[in-house]
């Protein structure tokens, strides 16, 4: 079995782009953690976006599917650059990545895969039909 196909809640491009904005700040420092930052979170970084969403309204669901998307998130990156369908919406450059608005917006309603070894993953396929349409 390669993978699972999972229905992952769509969320906002905004909502999104908020997401691994919040995420990318941890991970190159920009953002200081509190004090007390360990909150039994896998990473740090969905620590903090947990903290930023918190009083906003969201829905549990809400959140959890956007800390899929933004973890997923990196490797969808790594993959788009190298695929022909999507490379055209993917630029890297010095100290980062410049992403187009329809890639974004793919990305934050395309379906996720459950991998045997438990990681969630963008659905290639589902990203690059979502570019085309």
């Amino acid at each position: 079995m390669d993978s699972m196909p999972l229905r992952v809640r769509e969320v906002s491009p905004e909502l999104l782009g908020f997401g691994i904005r919040v995420f990318q700040a941890v991970m190159i420092g920009d953002m200081p953690l509190p004090v007390d930052a360990d909150e039994g979170w896998a990473h740090p970084g969905v620590g903090a976006l947990m903290r930023e969403l918190a009083g906003h309204g969201y829905s549990e669901k809400e959140e959890i599917a956007l800390v899929l998307r933004v973890l997923g998130f990196a490797e969808l990156i790594e993959n788009a650059v190298a695929d022909p369908r999507m490379a055209e919406h993917v630029e890297l450059h010095a100290g980062g990545v410049r992403i187009s608005d329809r890639f974004l917006a793919a990305a934050a309603g395309a379906p996720m895969q459950l991998s045997e070894d438990g990681f969630y993953s963008y659905d290639l396929d589902g990203i690059a039909g979502r570019l085309l349409h």
